[in-house]
């Protein structure tokens, strides 16, 4: 459950404002189970 509400995190993180790029990476890093982006 938890990992699914950090994937749509990373999700909304990414479509709502680039600068958030900064904390995509912070909360997500490299992980393959978000987007697998980094």
């Amino acid at each position: 459950m938890w990992k699914v509400v950090t994937g749509l995190l990373c999700i909304s993180s990414m479509i709502l404002a680039p600068l958030l790029r900064i904390y995509h990476k912070f909360m997500c890093g490299c992980d393959s189970s978000t987007i697998g982006k980094c």
